[in-house]
């Protein structure tokens, strides 16, 4: 009997997870960032971002994003699976370092920022009262966590 080890190639399907999607994805299996003071730490599922900032990312991710990626690709549980017990900071630096495809880095952390309020709301975490900081330290300290109740 042989056996055949090959990869198999098919073609993307309607539920294909584009180049940022699956770096996500392989970022998030990596080893959890320096665990922070329990204290200190803040969840995602306490209100870290406010409805504007996620609709500044929306706008971002429309004018930056949505040429190679569908919105879609950063919802659900599959995401909140691979990032939960990370930080908005591990998921921030790791896009910002990878996106966009063409020009790693080349927005500001603001927006990168923002990017990263519209995941979440599109992931239904509670919308807060701040704006989610840009700062690497702040957002080091808040905990991405699976959401509560019944998931798609």
């Amino acid at each position: 009997m042989r056996i055949d080890f090959r990869a198999r190639v098919r073609p993307p399907s309607p539920g294909f997870v584009g180049p940022l999607a699956a770096a996500l994805v392989l970022a998030a299996s990596a080893a959890p960032a320096e665990p922070q003071d329990p204290g200190s730490q803040r969840s995602v599922l306490h209100g870290v971002y406010t409805e504007a900032q996620a609709d500044r990312g929306k706008e971002t991710f429309e004018a930056e994003c949505s040429t190679c990626h569908f919105h879609d690709e950063f919802q659900g549980t599959i995401w909140t699976a691979r990032w939960s017990g990370r930080s908005a900071g591990d998921a921030l630096e790791h896009i910002r370092a990878t996106m966009p495809v063409d020009r790693p880095a080349s927005l500001t952390r603001q927006q990168y920022t923002d990017l990263i309020a519209y995941i979440f709301r599109l992931n239904e975490y509670p919308v807060g009262d701040d704006d989610l900081s840009p700062e690497p330290e702040e957002l080091g300290r808040i905990l991405i966590e699976r959401p509560e109740g019944p998931r798609r």
